[in-house]
């Protein structure tokens, strides 16, 4: 079962000016749900945001092959052309 993203996504970035809390917290939460095209989606997020772009670019790829929504699939293909 999914959780809900909203609450998820937002108590992660309340570390954002942490950058090893932000993506240890996003690390748990795709351990939590290694299956989870959403889970992975936020961890590419974290490490892009943190100008880690290289490790963002595999775990993009795979939300992507996973299946995210077309939503949250626009956004990572839009960061892989960015990237």
């Amino acid at each position: 079962m999914e959780p809900k993203w909203d609450t998820v996504v937002k108590n992660g970035w309340e570390s954002k000016d942490d950058e090893n809390k932000l993506i240890e917290y996003f690390l748990e939460v795709a351990e939590k749900y290694p299956n989870s095209a959403r889970a992975k989606f936020e961890l590419a997020n974290a490490y892009d945001f943190t100008g880690q772009e290289d490790s963002a670019i595999s775990i993009y790829e795979d939300a992507i092959s996973i299946g995210l929504n077309a939503e949250y699939e626009a956004y990572a293909l839009l960061q892989l052309v960015v990237l």
